[in-house]
């Protein structure tokens, strides 16, 4: 398809707020095949000073064509600008976000994406209305390994079981100067700290885990530390989601949790489908994952949230698989246990996220007005390039063919929804549905209505609430056009 987009075939984006992130996202910006078109800030000043450091070392003598502007408004006027990074703090979201709809520009929002879920809902369906891309900015979601993983739990040979429990921690220890003046711990302006910040990573990888599809039945959550007017830096929840497909059986409560385990077969109690995460600005560096299946696997990211992998094969997850269940003879009896470590490529996840970014509004702009039209699969074509003929890291590497997972995964998820990547993998269900303009807003919604949950149950010490009905949102794509 020819390029919707003007000014040389490329997504022109401008940054809506010079802060520290948006540093980052500059350089990926860049790498994921768009123009940095436009940068504003709340003085002339602190937007020429901004550009002045970060962008010589990306665009060198091209520097000089990103346009600094001194105000919001003025850069959401300029016309040539198709789409708006948006890394204000949470508490301006609503009102930016929206001034960016109504000037007709799709947009990239950090997380947590807005104070409370109507606030989010009137956004997303602002957006929907106006027929605009709005995602939120979570890059691991972007990196291959998400996509490998997801055939692992879920291809046709899976042999992984139905997922049951989620286990996650994101934390770093913030110090004096990050309590002092960062939004993060700022009641004025991420009043949802830590549960905002870090938890919104927790839950997003727990809900990938269980299915975007799935509505949890409850939560509960405790601070074990807050500021002064009580915005979180430390925090504990588990999220709980009903069993699908399967006949209900006798409720068995545990007396340390008060929960209620069904009863399956044989009359064994299963285990509640939970997360549990731990989210903090408190602790040591922390962003690991493990993923407990049925038939006796877990699954295992030591760094899912940001990869350390700065070579070909460095970004891994490890797949365990348990010896047969039962109770333990006696103390000295070791259950017999195999471990694979899986390398899953190399990817430049910010910069993919704003390559996606940059195919959902092509397609925006292909079919039109409202709705959300159907579902492409997301291309992997670009091949990212730095300045001064530096040759960056292509964007298209899948996973290589001489990783042992390759060949247990080849084939596994051709189940009808189509394609194959570069790297000669099917392309699995994820990453269709990732392809789909309406999937990002829906999982936004869904993140932000459990940690919504999360900070009501920690502001009442710790009880449960339920999550309420199934979210109309879920399920709705309206004014979506048939192919």
């Amino acid at each position: 398809m020819t390029s919707p987009f003007q000014h040389g075939g490329k997504c022109r984006i401008g940054i809506l707020g010079a802060a520290g992130i948006a540093k980052k996202n500059a350089r990926a910006i860049i790498l994921g095949g768009c123009s940095l078109a436009a940068v504003a800030s709340r003085s002339l000043e602190k937007s020429q000073s901004w550009c002045e450091e970060v962008l010589p070392p990306l665009l060198g003598s091209e520097s000089d064509r990103v346009t600094r502007y001194g105000s919001y408004d003025e850069l959401l006027e300029d016309a040539s600008v198709d789409a708006v990074y948006v890394p204000l703090p949470t508490s301006l979201h609503l009102e930016w976000v929206l001034k960016c709809i109504e000037k007709g520009k799709h947009v990239l929002l950090e997380k947590p994406c807005a104070l409370q879920l109507s606030d989010l809902e009137t956004m997303a369906s602002a957006a929907q209305t106006a027929g605009l891309v709005l995602m939120d900015g979570v890059m691991f979601m972007h990196h291959d390994r998400l996509v490998d993983v997801d055939r692992t739990l879920r291809g046709a040979y899976s042999q992984f079981g139905h997922v049951t429990r989620v286990t996650t921690g994101f934390s770093f220890s913030g110090g004096k100067e990050f309590f002092a003046s960062n939004i993060r711990a700022s009641k004025s302006g991420d009043p949802l700290g830590c549960l905002g910040d870090l938890g919104w990573y927790c839950i997003r990888i727990g809900c990938f885990a269980f299915g975007f599809d799935r509505w949890p039945h409850s939560v509960r959550c405790r601070c074990g530390a807050q500021t002064a007017d009580g915005v979180p830096l430390d925090a504990s929840a588990e999220v709980f989601w009903e069993r699908e497909g399967e006949e209900p059986g006798s409720a068995v409560t545990s007396p340390s949790s008060g929960s209620a385990a069904q009863t399956g077969g044989g009359g064994v109690p299963q285990p509640p489908l939970c997360l549990s995460f731990h989210c903090s600005f408190l602790h040591p560096f922390r962003q690991w994952v493990e993923i407990c299946g049925s038939s006796g696997k877990t699954l295992t990211i030591p760094d899912f949230v940001i990869s350390k992998s700065s070579s070909p094969g460095a970004a891994v997850y490890s797949l365990k698989t348990h010896g047969t269940s039962g109770p333990l003879v006696d103390y000295d009896c070791r259950v017999v246990e195999s471990e694979e470590t899986v390398q899953a490529g190399f990817c430049v996840q910010e910069a993919k996220m704003f390559e996606r970014f940059a195919s959902l509004i092509a397609h925006k702009m292909a079919f039109g007005g409202g709705g959300w039209g159907p579902s492409p699969v997301h291309s992997h074509s670009h091949v990212a390039t730095v300045s001064q003929g530096n040759a960056g890291p292509s964007l298209s590497s899948g996973l290589p063919s001489s990783s042992p997972h390759a060949s247990a995964t080849l084939g596994a998820s051709s189940t009808g929804v189509g394609g194959v990547t570069p790297g000669g993998l099917p392309t699995s269900q994820m990453q269709v549905a990732m392809g789909a303009p309406d999937f990002w807003p829906r999982v936004s919604l869904l993140t932000q209505a459990i940690v919504d949950r999360c900070a009501e149950s920690a502001k009442k010490g710790g009880v449960t609430v339920p999550l309420g009905p199934r979210a109309s949102w879920m399920d709705a794509r309206k004014g979506e056009k048939e192919e």
